[in-house]
Order: C-alpha cells, then sequence, then structure tokens
C-alpha cells in the first residue's frame, strides 16, 4: 500500500470501531453515502460484528474494509482507514491524490521533471 506495509493484524488494528462500514451504502450524487440500514449480524449496542471471522461467507456483501475501499470513497472521513490512507497520500504523494496521477505525471512533464520522460521529444 503505496510507502508502508502492514500485516493483517495490523490493519486490523487501524480500525475504531465505528462500524459505518457495517451499514448498507447507496450511490448517490457520484459518491457512496450511508444508510441507516445495519447489517443484520452488526450487534448495535457493541458495534461488532456477530460473525466477524466468517463475515464474508454469511453476507455475501460485507465490505471488505482495504485500501480500494477508502479509495472508492466507500468509507466516511472519519474512519480511522481513511485518516491513514490520507496520511500516507500526503506523505508519499506530497499532498497529490493519487487517482489524480495522470494528470500530476502531465505537470511533472510540463516541468521537465518526470524521468520517465528525460532525452524524449514530443511529437
Amino acid at each position: 500500500m503505496l510507502g508502508r506495509s502492514y500485516t493483517h493484524h495490523q490493519w486490523e488494528e487501524l480500525c475504531n470501531r465505528c462500524a459505518e462500514c457495517c451499514f448498507e451504502s447507496e450511490w448517490v450524487g457520484g459518491r457512496w453515502v450511508s444508510t441507516d440500514v445495519p447489517c443484520r449480524y452488526l450487534d448495535l449496542e457493541t458495534r461488532n460484528c456477530k460473525v466477524y471471522g466468517a463475515r464474508f461467507e454469511a453476507e455475501p456483501q460485507c465490505n471488505k474494509v482495504d485500501p480500494s475501499a477508502v479509495l472508492r470513497g466507500m468509507l466516511p472521513e472519519s474512519c480511522s482507514y481513511v485518516e491513514e490512507l490520507q496520511d500516507i497520500i500526503a506523505e508519499d504523494w506530497d499532498g497529490e491524490d493519487p487517482r489524480n496521477w495522470k494528470k500530476a505525471r502531465r505537470s511533472r512533464r510540463a516541468k521537465g521533471k518526470d524521468p520517465a520522460c528525460s532525452g524524449r521529444k514530443r511529437r
């Protein structure tokens, strides 16, 4: 994951137990929005999954929380995974969003800073 790697345990430890990923989401206005409909396996009092170890088998629609889920905007800004990935982006991309890599590359080319383009002439 960009400039850092995590063991499975380390990644799991980032979770702040908000359980926002355990609510159904809908695609609205070009982004994911959480509804107030929880997964049937979510214990609303403890905010823990009742079948966590087998969650993907028990509920095929269960969201896998990984960096791609963060980049797709499937988690709220308050999620610790979102905050962690934003920190990584800030460190590794000097604040540039990796989804804008083509734009950033064009900008570096224009400034003569893209090593992939050194020595090449544009046609």
